[in-house]
Parts: structure tokens; sequence; C-alpha cells
């Protein structure tokens, strides 16, 4: 007896071990059709990927919108493949009121049991019979508009109300019953009742509106492309919509492209420099992919309240209004954030739209792609606004993120839907931009574009993961050894720091090269990591290149002058010399190009974090950078500056530190003053006014020059005495600095006019600048009650009062106060946010630079962390932000301020 029931006990140990290995899904059934579970609550619910038991084949979707209504209705008809016979299976629904749900097929008509069953958007659909093959799961609904800039949210603007859509990541189940994940790429049919006033916009044309008995119209669209949820789109409101002459077919294209702008009522003219300057973009990626423009038509729409910059919507674009609201005359920072931006999502429609990842964890390659091409196509448009090293210093930005024991690798698992709030971030962008940049450095640049072309053309309307893109790029490059090698920087966190050291005093000359992982002081050091770092060096004798693969190397080597450990900037790594090694490439600063010298900068202030630099040799740095004749090089001190007068200084401002600053800039403001009218401004008249932009900020904002702050605010009056305001009085480049001075310096009733005009204009441009200016506010009073009147005010959009939080709390003057202020109001605060960006709120604490801050902001976050979905890896992060600049002042505090003194 007791052999047999060891025996027994033996095979139902073999049995669960079977089906953990081997994740059988209980939801199927047992040979004879019969369910293997009669109690469908036991079916194990999916926190991540939903499977492939059941597949959507095609959707029709049919809502009616409203805008000023409070919620919406609709239907949906989803067309199904049962790849195993089942009785219960799930899809996504959050929110959704269904008042029915049934399952139709040929034989029979199934009524369906819905049930969310997860918080995240898990939906049980459950049968009274198992079922096989192909039927279609029609689901009926109400749902309430979204609250938080996402789904299908409203807006009001003026008195008109608007209705837009943000459906990824996951947001789609808000608004839809569906099978939200990237991998279910279907077809749709899309139809939307509205009134008859309102223009009703989706991914797709029009074909025709149909007047109803009620009095509103139905709009009917053609049948989509396959589309994942995440890029469905709609737009519906009384909107200038301007019909612009479509873009003309060419080499690759037989058709032309209908082209449209979309704006809030009585915008519509503004959207004429973003139309005319649309075809240049999107014809130079379609040279670069060779392969034509893939949708149907191009509506470009401007959303007066938007939760991100941009969203690729197949067909149908969603932008901030600062992004696409725009003329010839605007700064010439918005001109490049509009054209990187537009390029950004137009790249989309090939890198992520037509080839869509199979799975959350590739999204970095849609958006680090989409950040690469957006800089090569952009600059292709306009050369003269500089956008060819953009990347690389966005790269730059990227390695302080990565160097963060938190931070996480390129590739990142997602294993739960929460896990997916996380994967859009500065590493996806930016590193994912920075090491496709260097990839395509090392395997060159015809060859790469080669990889990328045959990637769009394998997997055209479907689905892809790295693995294919990494085989893409080795066959079409002819290069597979690449393989590993960029593995090594996908699948771990970190940045190599590759140290380089010529050895000139043996028989033999040898360069030195070593691997760590960079660590900056208030990091845990973690494991030791090396990377297949493609490194490439400069000298006065030319480039040599190399693949590091261990954490040392030797090799012969005649020595040289000086050593630029990056030739071009294009490897992702950081790279630190000895002193003299440092001090000799400053003394070449004339022979490098202007990525060189970013990286120069960057490097350099890199290694004086981490405490391998000292304060004399980085101000050294800073005397030979700040004098440079390319503005984004000139203005990296002036930013790393500002960093350590709030890490060293306590956001003081001592003489010797203005002192300093002033010493840097007022000889390029002697040579640029306020206005273009030298022959060599007109010729580079835009990198000028992004130079004179830099500098009046440095010596006006931080070096706190009085002749020039009055100077501001006299054009600044003059400039906004007028309608329109008058251009000659001052330089749009520099509105945004002279509402600062003249809020600093303003008294409250100026300061309250001020705010009445951000709040009264329909101008986003103009009301950032206002906002923003309000936030530096020096009066601790009356900055009070700014942060009390503005962050929950209704006037005030959701995505301004995300940034004014964001800079009250850098403002040393509010700081406190504000921090305060959000933790008696968090609940009403996290409204303003939507479901997939709202841990954001955590990282408004950055500026924090003490152990209590610290501690509070930690303890505070943890226990509303149930309420912000990706909190516990914001908390970390902002953790260690903090610890780095305690550990700096710690370190460095008094030997800056000696090295300032001298």
């Amino acid at each position: 007896m007791n052999k047999i029931i060891a025996a027994i006990a033996a095979v139902a140990v073999v049995i669960v071990v079977t089906l953990f290995v081997v994740n059988i899904d209980f939801s199927g059934t047992s040979a004879d059709g019969r369910s293997v579970w009669s109690d469908n609550n036991k079916v194990a619910v999916p926190k991540g990927k939903l499977g492939t038991m059941v597949v959507p084949q095609h959707y029709r979707i049919d809502l009616t919108l409203i805008p000023q209504d409070t919620s919406f209705n609709g239907s949906v008809e989803i067309d199904l493949t049962f790849n195993q016979t089942t009785d219960t299976f799930f899809l996504h629904g959050k929110g959704l009121r269904v008042s029915s749900s049934q399952l139709l097929s040929e034989e029979q008509t199934l009524q369906a049991t819905y049930q969310q069953v997860d918080d995240s958007g898990v939906v049980r659909i459950t049968l009274p019979q198992a079922v096989s093959g192909d039927a279609t799961l029609a689901i009926d609904y109400q749902a309430d508009y979204s609250t938080s800039l996402d789904a299908i949210y409203q807006v009001e603007e003026a008195g008109s109300h608007y209705v837009f859509s943000q459906m990824e990541a996951i947001s789609a189940r808000m608004a839809i019953p569906s099978f939200d994940e990237p991998l279910f790429k279907t077809p749709f049919d899309i139809s939307v009742t509205s009134e008859a006033k309102n223009t009703v916009i989706s991914n797709t044309p029009e074909l025709r509106a149909e007047q109803l008995s009620n009095g509103l119209v139905k709009h009917t669209f053609a049948t989509t492309k396959p589309l994942p949820t995440y890029l469905l789109a709609f737009a519906v409101g009384e909107f200038d919509v301007i019909e612009w002459p479509a873009i003309p077919a060419n080499d690759l294209r037989s058709r032309p492209i209908p082209l449209r702008g979309i704006a809030a009522k009585g915008k519509g003219e503004q959207l004429f420099f973003a139309l005319d300057n649309t075809q240049a973009i999107l014809e130079a990626l379609e040279s670069y992919f060779d392969q034509p423009y893939p949708y149907q038509k191009l509506d470009l729409i401007a959303a007066p309240d938007f939760a991100f910059g941009a969203m690729e919507n197949a067909g149908a674009i969603v932008y901030r209004e600062t992004l696409l609201l725009l003329d010839q005359h605007a700064p010439v920072s918005q001109l490049r954030a509009y054209g990187v931006v537009h390029a950004h999502e137009l790249g989309h429609q090939w890198f992520g739209n037509l080839v869509t990842p199979k799975w959350w964890d590739d999204i970095w390659l849609n958006e680090a792609f989409a950040t690469w091409i957006a800089y090569k196509a952009a600059h292709q448009w306009r050369p003269d606004l500089q956008f060819d090293r953009t990347l690389t210093m966005r790269a730059h930005g990227a390695m302080a993120v990565d160097a963060r024991a938190s931070a996480r690798q390129i590739r990142n698992p997602i294993v739960a839907n929460d896990d997916i709030m996380n994967a859009f971030d500065a590493i996806t962008y930016r590193k994912g931009g920075g090491v496709l940049q260097m990839f395509e450095s090392y395997v060159g640049e015809h060859r790469f574009r080669d990889g990328v072309r045959l990637h769009m053309k394998r997997h055209a309307w479907g689905t892809a993961d790295i693995n294919d893109f990494l085989q893409s790029l080795a066959d079409g490059s002819g290069l597979p050894e690449i393989i590993p090698g960029f593995k090594t920087f996908l699948y771990q966190s970190g940045v190599p720091t590759v140290s380089i050291e010529q050895q000139c005093e043996t028989s033999i000359d040898k360069l030195l090269l070593q691997q760590t992982r960079y660590v900056p002081l208030g990091v845990k050091p973690s494991k030791s990591q090396t990377w297949q770092v493609p490194v490439c060096v400069r000298s006065q004798d030319g480039k040599q290149c190399l693949m590091l693969e261990n954490a040392k190397f030797r090799r012969d080597w005649r020595c040289e002058d000086w050593l630029m450990p990056n030739a071009e900037a294009a490897g992702y790594y950081r790279w630190q010399l000895t002193d003299d090694g440092w001090r000799s490439l400053l003394t070449q600063a004339e022979q490098l190009s202007a990525p060189e010298l970013i990286s120069l900068g960057d490097n350099l202030f890199a290694s004086y974090l981490q405490g391998a630099v000292s304060s004399e040799l980085l101000l050294a740095g800073y005397q030979v950078l700040s004098a440079s004749e390319y503005w984004d090089v000139a203005a990296m001190p002036l930013q790393q500056l500002q960093r350590l007068q709030h890490r060293l200084l306590a956001d003081q401002s001592p003489t010797p530190f203005t002192e300093l600053v002033s010493n840097y800039y007022q000889p390029h403001f002697d040579k640029l003053g306020f206005n273009a009218d030298s022959q060599a401004d007109i010729e580079h008249a835009n990198a000028t006014s992004l130079l004179r932009q830099n500098v009046i900020q440095a010596l006006a904002v931080t070096a706190r020059n009085q002749a020039i702050r009055e100077q501001l605010k006299r054009r600044l009056n003059d400039y906004l005495g007028s309608r329109p305001y008058d251009l000659t009085a001052l330089d749009p480049n520099l509105v945004g600095i002279a509402m600062i001075v003249a809020v600093q310096d303003g008294d409250e009733t100026y300061i309250w006019e001020l705010k009445e005009l951000g709040l009264e204009s329909s101008n986003a441009l103009l009301r950032q600048q206002v906002f923003t200016a309000l936030a530096n506010i020096e009066d601790r009073i009356l900055g009070q009650l700014l942060v009390e009147e503005l962050l929950l005010a209704a006037e005030v959009r959701s995505n301004e009062a995300q940034r004014l939080l964001a800079e009250f709390i850098q403002n040393p003057v509010l700081r406190d106060f504000t921090w305060h202020w959000l933790k008696d109001n968090l609940d009403a605060m996290l409204k303003r946010y939507s479901s997939f960006s709202v841990a954001r709120i955590v990282s408004s604490a950055s500026p924090f630079c003490s152990p209590e801050q610290r501690d509070d902001m930690q303890s505070f976050f943890t226990a509303n962390q149930s309420k912000i979905a990706g909190a516990p890896r914001k908390i970390a992060e902002t953790v260690e932000i903090i610890d780095q600049c305690i550990a700096l002042r710690a370190n460095k505090a008094e030997e800056f301020a000696a090295a300032l003194s001298r």
C-alpha cells in the first residue's frame, strides 16, 4: 500500500512539474472537447502576454463621440481564430461598462460573460460551452472619457470641446475591448458618429458621411492596413482643417499622398509652416528606407493638451501644439523641435508602424531607431539648423542615466503590464539611438542602411523582434560579427569607460586601453563588466579603430602629442585620460570637430563627477570650451555650471562664481550684442541666434548682469506692448529669458498681469514661456501663491501643470513649500498625469540634495506607490540622483569654492 501511495505521489509531482515547465494554458480542453476546468475562476489571469490561443483577425469598431458629453458609446466586433478548443479566454478592457457580449459563428450565437479580472485591464470572457475555429466576438459598451490625457479624452479650448486619443502604450483597452498588445496586427473598419458640426478624423480617409434620423452624422472610414491597437487614432471637434496640396508622386511612389493639417478653431493658419515643410522630411525618409510612405493619407493634428510631444498614429499623427503651430518667425529652438519631432514621428511610419515589435521589450528599437533616423532626415531638410550632432549630445545625456545602479538594460524584460511604463525613457530613446549611431559608424553608413532596408522588406506589415533586426543587419551589411558586439550593449545596463594611456618611455611605444563600468560618486559600484566596444582613436596622424573586447588591451603605438579617444564622438562609451592627457587635448581643441568637442566637455565633466578630475582642471576645460564658436559647445560649460551651482554651492551665487560666468561669456556678447546685424550673422543666422540665446541667458540669469537685465526688460515691454508682437523690439529667441528676468525683478502687479496673459492666451508657446518665467520667481510669498493658484487651476492644461510642478521644485525659493503642497495634494495632482506617464511625478523630487529630503521622498512615494504605475523604479532612480548630489557636495564643494577664488 505504501508503495502504491508513493507511486501516485511521484506521478502527481511529475504532472505538476510538467505543467509548470511547459506552461500549459489551463483554459484548454481535454481530448473529447470538455473544458479542463469547470470553475473558470481557476484559470490563471495573464499579467503580461495574452498568448495565442485566441487570435484577432479583424475589427469593426463603431463609436459615438460627442465632445461635450462625459462618456461615449461603442460597439466592437472582433473576428477571432481559436487555435485551441476552450470555453474561456482573455482580452483587454479597462473600466468599460459592457451591456452585451456575444460570440457569433455560423452555427450558433453564444451569450458570453465579460468580466474585468485585473486592475491593469485584463478581461476574462467565459462561454457556456467550448468552441474552436473561427467566430466573432460582439460587445456593446459605454465608457467615460479619460480625464488623464490617454485613451479617448476631452479638451476644452476657447469655449469649444474636442476629443483626441492617445492609445500607446496600453490605453486602447480604456476605449475599446481589444487584444491590446503589439503582436496582434489586424485591419480595422472604423465608423464614428458625432454632431453634424464636427469634423471626425481617424487613421484612414473618410469614405462617406451619413445623416442619421437623430440629427447626428455617421462617418465611415476606409479599412486600415494591419495595425496594433496602440496606433489607432481619433479626433473629433469643430476643427480648422487645412487641405494642403498632396505630396506628389515620385520615383518610389506612384501615388500622391493627401496631406492635411488639423488644429483647434481659429489656429489653422498656424499650420502652414509645418505643412509646407513636410514633403522634404518625408521624402528624405522614403529615400533612406527605399520604400514609399506606407499609408493612404497623412494628417497632422495639433492637440491643445497632450501628454507627450507627439504620437505616431498611422496616417494621423498627433502633436503638442508647440511642435506644430509655428511660422518663419518662430524661435530657432522651436524650429529645431519641430524638425526633429516631425522627422521622428514620420520615421515611425516605417519603423514601428509598418514593422511593429512583437512585444514591449523591443519598443526600444521603435524609439531608438526613430530617434536616430530623425536627426538624419531633419539635417537633410535644414542643414542650417545643425541637427547633425544633436544625437551625440542626447546620447551623452543618456550616459548620466545609464551610470546609475538602478539603470535598466536597453532590451529589458517586460513580464507584466506595469513593466511597460518604464520602457519609455532615456535608455530607450537616447542610449538606443547612440548605440545605433555607434554601430552604423563601425559598419559603415551604406552597409548599415542596406541592413535596415532588408529588414523593412522582410517584415513589412508584420512584426519583428531584436533577433530579426540583428539578422537583417548582419545579412544586409555582410558583417555577421557585429551581432555579439551589439548584444553586449543590449543585454546589460551601464556605460563602459575606456581609459587610454600612451606609454612612451619604453623601447617600443605602447597604447594601453582598459575598460570598466563608469561609476560616479554616490553610486554603488556594480559587478565587473565588459563590452565589445568599437573604439576609434584620432590624433594628428589620423584615425585608428579596434574592437575592445577584454578588460585590458595593449598594442604597439607611436606616441602622439594628443589623442581624441572617441573619433567624431560616434562611440557610446565614456573615456578618461591622465591629467597630462587632458591638458594636451585641451591645448589642441581647435583640431577637434564639434561632436568631438561635445564629447570632450561631457567626458571631462563625467570624470569630475567620478572624482577623477580636479575642480581646477575642470574650470581650465570650461575656459577653452566656452570660447568655442560652436553654439552647443559653448553652451556646455553654462549647463554644467548651473548644475554645479545647485550641487556644490547650494543654489547660491557668490561673486567668484558670477565673475567666472561673466568672464566666459562676456566676450561672446561683445561680438554678438542683442541684434543680428552683421553679414556673418546673416550667413549663419540660426547658429548665431542659438549662441546669442545661451550667452545672454548666462549673463542675465546666471551671472546677474544688471545692464543686460534692464535691457531685456525694456525690450520685453516694447515687444508685448503691441499686437502683433513687435519682433524688432526683441528677438523671439530671447522672449523666454526676458520673461524670467522680468518676473525675478517684477512687483506683484506685474506678475499677476503676466499670469493672466498666460492663462488667457491660446498660444501654446507663449503660455509655456510665461509659466516657466513664473516658476523662476524669487519672491517667496508671491511664489507660494502661484503654486497654490496654478497647479490645479482648470485653465492650466495638464501638460503645463506637470512642467510647472517640476520647475517650482527646481526653484530653491519654493522647493520645500512645493514639496509639502504636493504631499497634501497628491491625489488631485495625479489626475494631471496619464496612466502611462504618472511615474514622472516621482522624478519631480530629483532636485533634493540632503539625506533628510531623500528619506522623506522615498517614504512618501513608497507609501503611495499603489497609485502610481511604475513607481518603484522611479523611486530607486530618484534616490540615486539625490545620493549623487549628496556625495558630490561632500567630496567637491570646498575644492570647487577654492578653485573659483583662484
